[in-house]
């Protein structure tokens, strides 16, 4: 699940954005957002999308951004940090906006390839101009741990680990499966 934030998202965009999260628990998630680090920190805005957002999330894997232009080697800046449950999220500060000039190269942009399972995504940073990826600091993977499927079945907004649990809770409502389950349906 991909999820696009505007600049400084507005409250109304950062309420959406946890419900949309909350609501996707067996997915893994990637925020992308125009600002969000800054330096060796976050900038105003991604303070906020840290604290109040993603860090509070086990299924967010990876936070994307611009903004501030990376002038300098590596043109991919990258860190992981950990959120409240355990979990790693993998930040990338791509803005090669200045890159053009720097190098002599046209509209490069960043690609990544994630295996089937998600456990592995492959960045590179492509010159279309150059028909060539750039050099190979700016190439590098990211893994990701197998996502595990948490909750079979939901009942409104409730979510349950098990169908019979949901059957046993709908309460005339419908019983929305998943994922596949090994457990017998009656």
């Amino acid at each position: 699940l991909v999820l696009a934030l505007e600049y400084n998202p507005r409250t109304d965009t950062r309420e959406w954005a946890n419900k949309v999260v909350e609501t996707h628990p067996n997915h893994q998630v990637i925020v992308m957002t125009h600002e969000y680090l800054y330096g060796s920190g976050y900038s105003g805005a991604g303070n906020w999308i840290w604290n109040q957002f993603v860090k509070q999330h086990e299924n967010i894997i990876m936070v994307v951004c611009g903004h501030a232009s990376s002038t300098y080697d590596p043109y991919i800046i990258r860190r992981k940090n950990v959120g409240v449950n355990g979990n790693e999220v993998h930040e990338l500060l791509c803005d090669l906006q200045e890159l053009d000039a720097k190098v002599e190269v046209c509209g490069v942009l960043n690609i990544f390839r994630f295996n089937a399972d998600g456990t592995v995504c492959d960045v590179s940073t492509y010159s279309p101009h150059r028909d060539a990826c750039l050099n190979e600091i700016n190439q590098f993977t990211l893994n990701f741990p197998k996502q595990e499927i948490k909750y079979y079945a939901q009942v409104g907004t409730q979510f349950y680990e098990t169908v019979t649990e949901a059957a046993a809770n709908a309460n005339g409502e419908i019983v929305k499966i998943l994922a596949n389950c090994e457990e017998a349906i009656t």
